[in-house]
């Protein structure tokens, strides 16, 4: 049995996961920031002081500006979830060749060939550069996160059909 292969396979892989979970560790707390700065825009916005956001009775009001401003027939939201699409398909295409270069690793066990195992660690880093460049981009043309508007407005949907009383005090807010 080659332990050296078998070495080069497994430190390649577990180098591999370790950058995927630090950079997503890294990623989700900067996701959370941004996440904190909404809140204050989306009071400034309504006019709803920032500790009453989470209460009922400011939900239609909240409700009602999201749906305006992630309203599907907006370019900018279109073009988000378009970006969205190009983040998805450009991942599954990356964890193929991931997963594709781990196979043809393991296929050339026995031989030089799983030196190679370490171009995984390359493919995950380039994968996380890909997804920050696109969505900067898409940050840089919508303003919007990938996908952002098309889960804003499913999110939308799911509450206002578990709330039917919530669509009626939305169109008071219209006819007001």
């Amino acid at each position: 049995m080659n332990f050296v292969a078998l070495g080069h396979i497994i430190g390649a892989t577990i180098v591999s996961a370790l950058v995927f979970f630090i950079i997503g560790i890294f990623y989700h707390s900067r996701r959370e920031n941004t996440l904190n700065d909404e809140n204050a825009y989306l009071s400034m916005e309504t006019g709803i002081p920032i500790y009453d956001l989470d209460k009922k009775s400011s939900q239609p009001v909240i409700l009602k500006y999201l749906k305006d401003k992630y309203d599907d027939r907006k370019f900018c939201n279109r073009l988000s979830d378009l970006f969205g699409f190009i983040q998805r398909c450009v991942g599954v295409l990356i964890t193929l060749i991931y997963f594709g270069g781990l196979a043809i690793s393991i296929s050339g066990y026995p031989n030089e060939g799983v030196v190679f195992a370490w171009l995984l660690v390359a493919i995950s880093i380039f994968y996380y550069i890909a997804d920050y460049l696109i969505v900067l981009i898409s940050r840089l043309f919508t303003g919007r996160y990938p996908y952002e508007a098309k889960n804003a407005r499913l999110g939308i949907n799911q509450l206002l059909n578990e709330n039917n009383d919530l669509i009626f005090e939305m169109n008071k807010i219209d006819n007001n």
